[in-house]
């Protein structure tokens, strides 16, 4: 379901539901969960429950791919500048880009939440890690961001 809605536009509850819930709460869980899943996923005789036909059917990695797509530009063209939302909402795009499985397309998101873009919504960790002295400390969500970034360049 996630593959095919507008980024600007999706929200899971209602249209009063609150941004950072999804991308804190939800699509770092949804990635995990396929994160965990997809060696199994992967294996020919596994098949999945299509509840549009109401069969079991081969995972659609395409479609898998599409979504984490989706997530990663929802919290770049909705994010919150000037903020700590920023920091909040970055974990939904980090887990679903690690979980992308085009190099390329994953650098490019990848940069995208590094180095922020112009006129985004999403200024990008290195504007949030020189926002801060060090009497000053990083938010604990940070430097989770910092643990989480560390992990993906040396993966």
């Amino acid at each position: 379901m996630i593959s095919i809605k507008d980024p600007l536009k999706l929200k899971f509850y209602h249209k009063k539901f609150n941004h950072l819930i999804q991308t804190r709460e939800h699509f770092p869980r949804v990635a995990m969960i396929y994160d965990f899943v997809q060696p199994y996923l992967t294996k020919p005789s596994t098949k999945v429950y299509d509840i549009s036909t109401k069969n079991k059917v081969r995972f659609n990695f395409k479609i898998a791919q599409k979504a984490f797509e989706v997530m990663a530009n929802n919290v770049i063209k909705l994010g919150g500048n000037n903020s700590n939302h920023p920091v909040l909402e970055l974990p939904g795009a980090l887990y679903a880009i690690i979980c992308m499985d085009n190099k390329i397309a994953r650098d490019r998101y990848f940069d995208k939440i590094l180095n922020g873009l112009a006129r985004s919504r999403q200024p990008g960790i290195n504007w949030m890690l020189n926002r801060f002295s060090i009497e000053d400390r990083l938010w604990p969500n940070l430097q989770v961001m910092v643990s989480l970034l560390m992990l993906y360049l040396f993966s």
